[in-house]
């Protein structure tokens, strides 16, 4: 019998994305240049605690930095990094200064499984694995 894409984590994670998408909107987000609501992001700029593979992962508000995945798209931790990994490239770039601590998977809008590295002081755990 073959097995189901929306059976197991998959689907749970299928049905988490269709869940998160529909409560926050991208459209509707507005630059805050504050220093009271800089200081309140800066405060829970923290890595994920225990973050093993299996977790799954949405972008904390306020915290993304990169195209892709979407505000509120779930994302299945692959591999926790033993030391953070470094950006290598032009120190122009805005990404010259990231660190990334894990990669995580999706399917990309083509329906392609891609992984790619991330800083999880980004990232809130929505989902652990299970012991």
């Amino acid at each position: 019998m073959p097995i189901s894409p929306l059976n197991g984590l998959l689907g749970e994670v299928i049905r988490e994305e269709e869940r998160l998408r529909s409560e926050r909107s991208v459209a509707d987000k507005n630059v805050r240049n504050d220093t009271e609501y800089i200081r309140k992001i800066v405060a829970g700029f923290n890595p994920i605690d225990g973050l093993r593979p299996g977790d799954v992962v949405v972008w904390k508000d306020d915290m993304k930095n990169l195209k892709w995945p979407h505000y509120n798209d779930p994302i299945v931790v692959v591999e926790v990094f033993d030391e953070p990994r470094r950006f290598v490239g032009d120190s122009g770039s805005p990404h010259w200064t990231d660190r990334y601590d894990f990669s995580a998977g999706w399917f990309n809008e083509r329906g392609e499984f891609v992984v790619y590295a991330f800083d999880s002081r980004r990232f809130k755990r929505i989902k652990c694995v299970q012991d």
